[in-house]
């Protein structure tokens, strides 16, 4: 019997092809069958498919952003600080040939490139990573989902699902 606290089930795995969805979505429908207030989170940001078994309501949808940097190459000295200072390698910077350029894909969002510019050359632009929607199915259940972007870089993940009887 689940009382009115908050309960949370995690369905995890971090292989693909263990039946995660099935499980997920199954409980799912058993809690809302119930009578449970039930949130199914489709954490798979890759390749979430909850929503192909479901009708709903598209409720809310937003972006998921990071910051990266911009380089004003009018301000930059190619000095490379900005590319010793950044641990995963996103600044490429030929200071002979005065090139300088930032892989958004490497970049982590951390802003220690602005921390090493002495001379206020780099300023920070938002990119899309992805989305999050929240899909209402009755007035007690909803599912949300997360997305990344077409080409966008890999979370690292191979989908999990969460289960919140509210």
């Amino acid at each position: 019997m689940i009382n009115n606290s908050t309960l949370k089930i995690a369905i995890a795995s971090g292989k693909g092809g263990t039946g995660k969805t099935f499980i997920a979505t199954n409980l799912y429908i058993t809690l809302q069958q119930k009578g449970y207030e039930t949130t199914l989170v489709d954490c798979d940001a890759e390749e979430p498919n909850d929503m192909i078994f479901f009708e709903s309501i598209k409720e809310t949808s937003y972006d998921i952003t990071q910051k990266v940097p911009v380089i004003d190459e009018s301000k930059c000295t190619y000095c490379s600080r900005c590319q010793e200072y950044c641990n995963y390698n996103a600044i490429f910077i030929l200071p002979p040939s005065k090139i300088i350029n930032v892989i958004e894909d490497l970049c982590h969002g951390c802003g220690a490139c602005s921390v090493a510019c002495r001379f206020d050359a780099i300023t920070e632009k938002d990119i899309v990573l992805g989305t999050v929607t929240s899909f209402e199915r009755t007035k007690k259940s909803r599912i949300i989902e997360a997305r990344t972007r077409v080409g966008g870089c890999s979370p690292g993940s191979h989908g999990n699902d969460w289960i919140s009887p509210r």
